[in-house]
């Protein structure tokens, strides 16, 4: 049996805050076998802040990397549009092998952050997605999932990738779209990123198409976030990348109020740093600047990077439930003043998401594993 003593956990899918908390698990198949008072754990047990389920990254461009800080002075159009936006030129200008390395190298940094699953939008001009399957192929084993999403009408074909990423909804006839959804490919769609764009209709196309994810959603109404809910696809939310391009304020708020599943992308790695719990907090920051104050905030932000980004790829939540996986616990360390904070918080979750970070924490199964 191995066992590991919290301060606190997050249980459950609704992350109940239990305190004085011991885990156990199963030494063979690593399963958690025991959720108790962290009086029963051995005197050797490690000791830990916070145990709670591992992040997971909804929205990532990865092999922009190669380029941080690019056209900082460009408008987002010019920047990012496809084909002729400067990332895609110079997407185009690295090369296939230049682009699939370096969005192993973002792979790797999330692995590091501790982030169990992560969508990353291949673009034509990296040169789709089996470039980059092939070099995972060859790593082994890594802790974060990547869903590689491609587009229909990329001259690379769809091969190598789990979903579809689409640019816009109105790029692409509704018809192409749907067999593949069909067939079980997730389908994730930048939506009213602009005015612009929404002023054209790409939500009601998206609702059409029937995607899984919505991005951005900047400019979406309350009746298109009620739209979201009534239809459950899962707001992906990029607030860092919004202000960067000055593009607006994503509605977090309104999202709350609605009660729309939401999530955390970091967008491109060439200008957000890959954390999504720096996503989670400036959402916060956004969500009281526009008026909440609730005190049940902070959990359902929480709930965005720990759990419901993952319905958006299709995949199982982790739940730290007895039978739970030894990669579905992730354990954080806090020392000195933090510690104290935590400790001392009238709101443990508003506090959690103020001082979390992915390098504080590392998933169970990599700790005993010399990870």
């Amino acid at each position: 049996m191995l066992s590991v003593r919290v301060d606190y956990a997050l249980i459950g899918e609704e992350l109940e805050a239990r305190e004085a908390v011991c885990l156990s698990f199963d030494e063979h198949d690593g399963a958690l076998s025991s959720i108790a008072s962290s009086d029963s754990c051995p005197e050797s047990s490690p000791k830990y802040t916070i145990a709670l389920p591992p992040t997971v990254n909804a929205h990532i461009h990865s092999s922009d990397v190669q380029w941080p800080e690019v056209g900082s002075e460009l408008g987002l159009e010019e920047l990012v549009a496809p084909p002729r936006g400067l990332k895609h030129l110079l997407l185009q200008q690295a090369g296939e092998k230049a682009c699939a390395e370096a969005a192993v190298e973002v792979y790797r940094a999330l692995e590091e952050l501790g982030v169990k699953a992560a969508a990353d939008f291949r673009e034509p001009a990296a040169g789709g997605c089996l470039p980059v399957r092939e070099v995972l192929s060859s790593l082994g084993l890594l802790y974060t999932s990547i869903a590689l999403m491609g587009r229909p009408g990329d001259p690379y074909g769809l091969e190598g990738c789990d979903g579809i990423g689409l640019n816009s909804p109105l790029d692409i006839d509704p018809k192409r779209v749907r067999p593949l959804r069909n067939s079980g490919m997730t389908i994730h769609a930048h939506v009213a990123e602009t005015r612009e764009m929404r002023l054209q209709g790409d939500l009601e196309a998206a609702l059409d198409i029937g995607v899984d994810a919505i991005i951005h959603g900047t400019h979406l109404s309350r009746e298109d976030l009620v739209l979201l809910r009534e239809n459950d696809i899962i707001l992906v939310l990029s607030p860092r990348s919004n202000m960067w391009h000055g593009i607006g304020l994503p509605p977090v708020a309104e999202a709350y109020r609605v009660g729309v599943k939401i999530s955390f992308g970091t967008d491109n790695a060439a200008w957000n740093t890959l954390d999504p719990w720096d996503e989670a907090r400036q959402a916060m920051l956004v969500a009281r600047l526009q008026g909440v104050k609730d005190p049940g905030l902070p959990r359902y932000l929480l709930r965005g990077i720990l759990g419901w980004g993952y319905e958006a790829l299709r995949v199982e939540p982790p739940i730290i439930t007895e039978g739970a996986g030894m990669c579905d616990v992730a354990l954080m360390r806090l020392e000195g003043v933090e510690a104290g904070l935590v400790g001392r918080s009238f709101n443990k979750y508003y506090t959690l998401l103020k001082i979390a970070r992915g390098d504080f924490s590392r998933p169970a199964c990599m700790l005993w594993r010399g990870g």
